[in-house]
């Protein structure tokens, strides 16, 4: 089972030893959670089991470590297979890096180029049936499907138009959900372009459209010489997961999931209650300074700062519904909060497969949730140099 893309954000925390920004841990200890706000803040006020994960990491992957093995850098997916194994998307050296369920490095698969079994990109991983594993490369518009140990088993093209893919899960039959977001030029005013939720078959043919949905917000406004393109801070994106033979899709603006057969069709729809949560005057200042610190150019810097002081950066009035869904192979879905700049933790609210609301959970706000397994969880960690790591934990279920 593979996690649905929120279509972008990364973030996570790393436990081995490193001091975070919320106190330290120690060993492979479950770093400390601290939160600001609390489920109610995005969910409603329900009283609601609250899950956790284990104290003790199952596996910690730190890339570079051993001879060959290449540092984690953007890492852009993991799956784990039956037997324990990972393999992480590790999209900066456009490989896939097969470990042992003990965490030993195994081997690189891949890298940097157009010929079969390399990479341009990696713009997803899922394992599919018979425990193979695919990876879908939007740069060459190209589906590659591995066996479990990293043989090259085929390839297949994906077609020119759309421009862009990105996978979003795979289906119990071992048909994919891909991404794409249409091109358009827009104006001063926000737009959401269109985006396409289309199942197709490893071999790369169209199966059906499932949704078209709109992609995050974005704007033109002018820079020297010419336009340049801005993405609405805050702005509601689309977000969607697979479980079995359903497709989970939320648009970003309301607190609801659509669910969706192979084909498309509604089948229907998770609502929940969420409070409006306004965008204050301290959401766009924290947003203005945290968008300047990390803009290393001096001059990019100044634009930037000018754009934001002559209030050229457009803010919507409140935060999204949410900002990512995941699917747990019993199909449970996890609806994620949509954390306020600074947030200290990240919180989830969890359905059951009828769509009755069963726990809440949060991480530390640099954590990103990369799988759902039955007993576990796939983490990807970042520490306060950016430093990225995969852990695996086990899932506490509280009753």
């Amino acid at each position: 089972m593979r996690r649905t893309r929120a279509l972008r954000g990364q973030g996570a925390w790393f436990g081995a030893c490193v001091l975070l920004a919320l106190g330290a841990c120690s060993g492979d200890s479950q770093p400390r959670t601290s939160v600001g706000e609390g489920p109610a803040d995005y969910f409603g006020d329900r009283s609601l089991p609250e899950w956790s994960l284990s104290e003790d990491a199952l596996l910690v992957l730190t890339g570079g470590r051993e001879p060959g093995e290449p540092e984690f850098f953007r890492i852009a997916g993991a799956v784990r297979h039956p037997s324990g194994g990972i393999v992480v998307a590790n999209a900066g050296s456009r490989e896939l890096l097969f470990y042992s369920d003990e965490g030993h490095f195994l081997r690189a698969v891949g890298g940097q180029g157009s010929g079969p079994g390399e990479f341009r990109g990696l713009d997803g991983i899922g394992r599919i049936p018979g425990d193979s594993i695919v990876a879908v490369d939007g740069a060459l518009r190209r589906i590659t499907v591995l066996d479990e140990a990293g043989g090259l088993g085929r390839t297949a093209p994906l077609p020119v138009d759309p421009t862009n893919y990105s996978l979003v899960g795979t289906f119990a039959d071992g048909s994919l959900l891909l991404r794409s977001t249409l091109s358009m030029m827009p104006g001063p005013e926000p737009i959401r372009r269109p985006t396409l939720l289309v199942r197709y078959s490893l071999e790369g043919n169209v199966l059906d459209t499932i949704a078209s949905v709109p992609g995050l917000p974005i704007y033109a406004i002018e820079v020297s010489g010419g336009q340049g393109l801005r993405a609405v801070p805050f702005g509601p994106d689309a977000h969607a997961a697979v479980s079995g033979q359903r497709a989970y899709v939320g648009m970003g603006d309301e607190p609801v999931v659509e669910v969706r057969d192979d084909s498309g069709r509604v089948r229907d729809r998770i609502r929940w209650d969420a409070p409006e949560r306004q965008v204050s005057d301290a959401d766009r200042r924290a947003h203005r300074d945290r968008t300047l610190a990390a803009t290393p150019s001096r001059t990019i810097r100044r634009l930037r700062a000018r754009e934001f002081d002559g209030g050229d950066v457009r803010f919507p009035p409140s935060y999204p519904a949410h900002a990512s869904i995941e699917a747990g192979p019993g199909g449970e879905i996890w609806v994620e909060g949509y954390p306020r700049t600074g947030a200290r933790a990240r919180h989830w609210l969890i359905f059951d497969q009828d769509g009755r609301p069963m726990a809440h959970f949060a991480l530390e706000a640099r954590s990103e949730l990369l799988a759902v397994g039955e007993a576990h969880l796939v983490l990807k960690a970042q520490d306060r140099m950016g430093t990225e790591s995969v852990r695996v934990h086990g899932l506490v279920r509280e009753r």
